[in-house]
């Protein structure tokens, strides 16, 4: 870390370190700005009751989009939102909107 004296001994006085960094406004991204979940291709086949390979197979056919994280099936991760997305076009039967009123 940059000490004060050091700093103040810049052309551009305490603020000389400050200057270095880019700034952020409202509209840079950042990592606090993901809020939605990602679940481990496991997590996911739990949630649906199925195994691991049913799940890579949907994966494979494109109906389960997934992030990669690196190189290998193993860092694979699904938004929740698809998941859920993924739920409703496989929802027959009734009204997509929840239950029917009586």
């Amino acid at each position: 870390m940059l000490s004060a004296e050091k700093a103040a001994g810049s052309p551009h006085g305490q603020l000389g370190c400050l200057l270095s960094f880019p700034l952020l406004t409202p509209t840079t991204p950042t990592l606090t700005a993901v809020t939605e979940r990602l679940l481990k291709v496991m997590e996911a086949a739990k949630l649906l009751g199925v195994g691991r390979d049913w799940v890579h197979k949907r994966i494979e056919l494109g109906e389960i989009p997934v992030v990669e994280l690196g190189d290998t099936r193993k860092n694979q991760r699904i938004r929740e939102a698809d998941l859920k997305a993924f739920i409703e076009r496989r929802t027959f039967g009734r009204d997509r909107r929840g239950p029917r009123a009586m």
